[in-house]
């Protein structure tokens, strides 16, 4: 059986299950990185917002993974507009050296509020309806359900905001610590907290750094009929 194209879908339930609706609760976060060659002064990050090409978001949104008893398949987003089930996803280059300042206005701790202009800024895709994104009928199945193992890879990430791949969320993440030296620690505290962020932030081999669960993909190889998987 072909773990990577059974799909996640309402035809592929067991057949007691199909009266049964199916939600996996997850986090799609706000931007992530394509790092560049080592020589490259820059990445490419990419941006997810709304539909309307002038925004984008800040922190993770709540995204389900829904198969409903009807049988519907659909990601929902916690958008300001509920009845939103696509996003823009835009990119632009970033600097590939780490600097807190250069997201202290994607919410970083204490919170507040910020606008940010960012340069260069080009959308490439106003039509992300998942996560999952495959290309009609491409690798020989349609555009349509994600696979067991894409939904199932969500329990993948659970520590995904300590990946400096996510920038947005790395910075969030780090920033509370760095807040509290910034109140009560030395300036040389600081100053090497900030050099320990930025290497962390050029390695390439904690871009994947998740934490795994076989709890989802235990419920999902239950339902779907497969033979479990072992993480």
């Amino acid at each position: 059986m072909n773990f990577t194209k059974k799909t996640a879908g309402y035809d592929n339930k067991l057949d007691d299950l199909k009266g049964t609706d199916l939600y996996i609760q997850s986090a799609l976060v706000p931007n992530s990185r394509v790092r560049n060659n080592e020589t490259s002064s820059s990445d490419t990050a990419v941006y997810i917002g709304p539909s309307d090409g002038d925004t984008i978001y800040t922190v993770p949104l709540s995204a389900v993974y829904i198969v409903d008893d009807f049988g519907t398949t659909s990601y929902r987003y916690s958008t300001i507009n509920v009845a939103q089930r696509s996003l823009d996803v835009s990119q632009a280059p970033t600097p590939s050296q780490y600097s807190f300042d250069d997201w202290n206005d994607f919410y970083l701790y204490p919170g507040e509020n910020g606008t940010t202009n960012i340069e260069d800024f080009a959308t490439i895709s106003n039509s992300l309806a998942q996560p999952f994104g495959r290309d009609s009928c491409g690798g020989g199945f349609c555009k349509g359900d994600s696979t067991v193992v894409q939904v199932a890879s969500i329990s993948s990430a659970v520590m995904g905001n300590r990946s400096p791949i996510i920038p947005s969320t790395y910075s969030q993440k780090y920033s509370k610590k760095r807040y509290d030296l910034e109140q009560n620690g030395t300036f040389v505290e600081l100053a090497l907290y900030d050099k320990a962020i930025a290497r962390m932030y050029n390695q390439p081999m904690l871009d994947n750094f998740a934490g795994k669960s076989a709890f989802v993909l235990f419920c999902l190889v239950n339902m779907f009929n497969m033979m479990p998987l072992i993480y």
